[in-house]
C-alpha cells in the first residue's frame, strides 16, 4: 500500500544533464522505493518514467545539453528573445513554462498529498502555489540556490531594483507554502531574512547523491594518477573560469608528468579551444557529456577529485558526489563557499600529491538521511493545505 503521493514540479529532470536535473531525479526514485506514489511534471523525461506529466517548455529544451548530444548554438535573433524573454518576465524568463506546468497537472486530474515545486527557476513555486489551490495539495518549496542574496541570474546581480522587487515578491509566494526545504544554512538564512508572514517551516536538506548502479568502475588509460573535475565552467557561473582550474592544475602537472585532469561536463567553444592551447593539453582528457551513472563510475575510480567554485556561499552539488567516494577532494577557487568545507578533509589543488599520500577517509551515502527528512516533513503535517502549521 503506497504510503502517498507525490507531485513534482521541476524544469530540469533527466535525460538533461545538469545538477538541477539530478536531485529531483534522485529524490522521485528514492522515494517511490520507499512505497510512495511519484508523479512528476517537467518538460522531459526518461524513457519509462512512471507517472510522468509532459509539460513541454514553450521555447523547447533551451539550453539543455543531454548524453545524446549538445544543443544547437542559439541564433542572434535566440538569444535577442532571451535577453528580452529575462527583462520581461518576472521572477524569470520560465514563467510561461510554469504556468503551463500547472495547467497540464490540472488536465491530468493530478491530486497528490503534497506538491514539490523546486527552483531555480524561482518560477516554479509559481505552479506550487498554483496547484495548492486548485488540487487541494500540501506545497513543498524548495530552494536549490539563493534567490536573492547570492543570485545567479545576471538581471539579479545588475538590478537593486530588480532584487527588491523580488524580494516582495518571493515573500509572498513562499509565505504561503506549507513547508520550505533549503538545501544549506546560508539559503535557510536567507529564507529567514524574507520576514515570511506568516512564517512556513524551514528544513535545511543538503544535496545528496546514489552511487552508480552495481558499484561501477571506470577503467582509465595510462598510469596516472587521474583527477576528475565533474561539471561546466563560465556556463554556470561567470566567474568559474576554466583558465583559473588549469592555473592551479600546472603545479600538479609538473610535479607529475603522468598525471591526467580528466574534465566531465559541456565545454564552450571557447573553452575548448583554451584546454586545447594549454601547455597541460597533453595532460587534459575532455569527456564532454556523460550519463549520470557513467560520470559517477569515473568520480569513483579517480585518484582525486576537483571541486571548483568562486565567489558564492554556495558548496558545487556535485560534492555530494565525491563523498560517495573515498578520494581526496581537492579544492579550487576563493569565496564564503570554504569556510563550509571545514568538516570534511580537503587540499588545494596545488598540493594534489600531499592529497594523495594522506589516509584516505571514509566514503558517506547522504541520500538515505536526506530522504529519511522529506519523509518526516510529508508524515509529519498537521495543517490543512494551504493553511498554518499547528
Amino acid at each position: 500500500m503506497a504510503k502517498g503521493s507525490i507531485l513534482i514540479v521541476t524544469r530540469h529532470y533527466p535525460p538533461a544533464i545538469s545538477g538541477g536535473a539530478r536531485r529531483p531525479s534522485l529524490l522521485a526514485s528514492g522515494l517511490r522505493e520507499r512505497g510512495w506514489t511519484v508523479a512528476v511534471a517537467s518538460p522531459q523525461a526518461p524513457e519509462g518514467e512512471t507517472g510522468w506529466i509532459e509539460t513541454p517548455h514553450p521555447a523547447g529544451a533551451r539550453g539543455e545539453a543531454t548524453a545524446a548530444g549538445e544543443p544547437a548554438k542559439p541564433s542572434l535573433t535566440e538569444n535577442l528573445k532571451s535577453v528580452a524573454r529575462r527583462w520581461l518576465y518576472w521572477p524569470d524568463n520560465d514563467m510561461r513554462w510554469a504556468l503551463a506546468a500547472a495547467g497540464a497537472a490540472k488536465r491530468a486530474g493530478a491530486a497528490p498529498d503534497w506538491i514539490v515545486t523546486t527552483s531555480p527557476p524561482e518560477s516554479a513555486h509559481l505552479a506550487g502555489r498554483l496547484l495548492q489551490k486548485s488540487a487541494g495539495a500540501r506545497w513543498l518549496a524548495e530552494m536549490r540556490d539563493s534567490w536573492i542574496d547570492d543570485p545567479l541570474r545576471a538581471e539579479l546581480r545588475e538590478s537593486a531594483l530588480r532584487r527588491a522587487v523580488e524580494r516582495r515578491m518571493a515573500r509572498a509566494l513562499l509565505s504561503k507554502a506549507d513547508h520550505i526545504v533549503a538545501v544549506s544554512d546560508a539559503i535557510a538564512a536567507e529564507i529567514e531574512g524574507f520576514a515570511l508572514r506568516p512564517a512556513p517551516p524551514v528544513t535545511t536538506i543538503g544535496h545528496f547523491a546514489r552511487y552508480a548502479p552495481g558499484g561501477e568502475r571506470r577503467s582509465f588509460d595510462g598510469p596516472g594518477p587521474h583527477f576528475v573535475h565533474a561539471g561546466q565552467f563560465s556556463l554556470s557561473h561567470a566567474e568559474r573560469r576554466l583558465e583559473l582550474l588549469l592555473a592551479a592544475f600546472a603545479p600538479a602537472a609538473r610535479a607529475m608528468p603522468e598525471a591526467k585532469l580528466h574534465l566531465i561536463g559541456r565545454l564552450t567553444p571557447e573553452e575548448q579551444a583554451a584546454a586545447a592551447a594549454s601547455p597541460l593539453a597533453a595532460q587534459i582528457v575532455r569527456h564532454g557529456n556523460l550519463p549520470y551513472a557513467q560520470a559517477l563510475a569515473m568520480q569513483q575510480s579517480a585518484n582525486g577529485l576537483i571541486l571548483f567554485q568562486q565567489g558564492t556561499a554556495a558548496l558545487p552539488g556535485k560534492l555530494s558526489e565525491y563523498l560517495l567516494t573515498a578520494a581526496p577532494i581537492l579544492v579550487v577557487g576563493d569565496g564564503p563557499w570554504r569556510t563550509r568545507l571545514a568538516d570534511i578533509p580537503h587540499w588545494p589543488l596545488e598540493r594534489a600529491a600531499e592529497a594523495l599520500a594522506a589516509p584516505r577517509r571514509a566514503p558517506s551515502d547522504l541520500m538515505g538521511e536526506a530522504l529519511d527528512r522529506y519523509e518526516e516533513i510529508f508524515a509529519g503535517a498537521s495543517r490543512e493545505p494551504g493553511g498554518r502549521a499547528s
